[in-house]
């Protein structure tokens, strides 16, 4: 389901600086790395949408704090869009037994990805052993990736992977959100955050 953004109004530009302009708070929450890669120019200027697999409150919380996080980042949320952004990700959390769980169980992110669920069924939630790693941190790997309305092809993409710290996904959210607003439609080398 896609959820326009003028509904959402409740709640980087130098690539360079794109996320390390975010609040510090960021890389306390979820340290790592990130590139963009510009594939197809995108309409200028550039106005954004997201595209939500459901809209169940907690997901549309989510949704609005994203939205937020791209609007602070730079990019415009309001009027008629010209970019729709698709989220994917998986969480791997080596604490929880057998290497790991995926997005869609991660509690506080249900649902917040576009397009299709690729995980099987009851596949992230199986326990067969203790947890291999009892301490260790929890792997978030993302991408964005933006298509203009009513086409299929991908113009932009951005992939970051991180250890999260603080395991808050509403701010989370949010801090994902300025990146992408900060970044959308450029490209920037592989760079820690």
């Amino acid at each position: 389901m896609t959820y326009a953004l003028p509904r959402m109004a409740a709640a980087l530009g130098l690539a360079g600086l794109a996320f390390t302009a975010a609040t510090p708070a960021a890389a306390q929450r979820c340290a790592g790395t990130y590139s963009a890669t510009a594939i197809h120019p995108l309409p200028q200027p550039i106005v954004a949408r997201l595209d939500i697999r459901d809209n169940s409150p907690e997901n549309l919380r989510l949704g609005e704090s994203f939205l937020k996080g791209v609007r602070d980042g730079g990019a415009r949320v309001d009027g008629v869009a010209n970019a729709v952004i698709s989220i994917t990700y998986s969480v791997i959390d080596l604490n929880a037994g057998l290497g790991g769980t995926e997005g869609p169980s991660y509690e506080g992110f249900g649902g917040f990805s576009g397009g299709p669920d690729p995980s099987l069924p009851g596949s992230s939630r199986m326990r067969l052993r203790q947890p291999a790693h009892p301490h260790a941190p929890v792997t978030l790997s993302l991408r964005a990736e933006v298509t203009q309305p009513g086409s299929t092809q991908v113009s932009w993409v951005l992939s970051l992977q991180c250890q999260m710290t603080e395991q808050e996904p509403v701010s989370l959210a949010y801090d994902v959100g300025r990146m992408v607003g900060g970044t959308i439609g450029q490209t920037v080398r592989p760079r820690g955050f």
